[in-house]
């Protein structure tokens, strides 16, 4: 059987699921214009995700639209570093324009149309700094453990208590933690 490319369906399928559905495939069937009742939707939905094609063009777009650890980072940087007062007008409004001009958009959390112009919420500085700063250790619990010389300790007392073989296996399965 020849390979055969996507059809218009099916590309209206992935664009749905990928989108507007929001992965749910049997919402994507119905905006890709598919015909039927629920269950003859869900059936199309499932066939369509196990038809291979369809299945590699999700995967391709996933993969193209996913960020590296290294475009995560930035963004939390670009987060925690923003500085909107550039893009704050006089009486206090959001230059909203200017600011997706600028390709800051991705700052904006949200935003809602208002009677007295739009409301423009932004993510929070500090959390992504809070974020940032687990991200490289500054912020983990500290625990001072002071462990050594109780198990030189212990090991001793094993040691004068056990016998040879039993105590160089408890010598090995120690070893083998240590590794891991």
């Amino acid at each position: 059987m020849a390979d055969r490319p996507l059809t218009g369906k099916q590309k209206k399928f992935i664009d749905a699921y990928l989108g507007k559905a929001n992965f749910n495939a049997s919402k994507a069937a119905i905006l890709a214009g598919y015909k039927g009742n629920g269950s003859t939707i869900g059936a199309i939905a499932s066939q369509n995700l196990k038809k291979l094609k369809i299945k590699e063009e999700i995967a391709l777009r996933l993969e193209e639209s996913a960020m590296t650890s290294d475009e995560v980072i930035a963004r939390l940087g670009e987060q925690a570093k923003a500085d909107y007062h550039q893009y704050l007008n006089s009486d206090g409004t959001v230059d909203l324009k200017r600011l997706l001009d600028d390709g800051k958009g991705h700052l904006i959390k949200g935003y809602t149309p208002l009677k007295s112009g739009t409301r423009v919420d932004f993510y929070d500085g500090q959390s992504a700094l809070n974020t940032l700063a687990k991200h490289h250790g500054l912020l983990t619990d500290k625990i001072d453990v002071k462990i050594e010389s109780e198990l030189e300790n212990l090991l001793e007392l094993l040691e004068s208590n056990l016998d040879t073989e039993t105590y160089d296996r408890i010598i090995k399965v120690l070893a083998k933690v240590g590794e891991a």
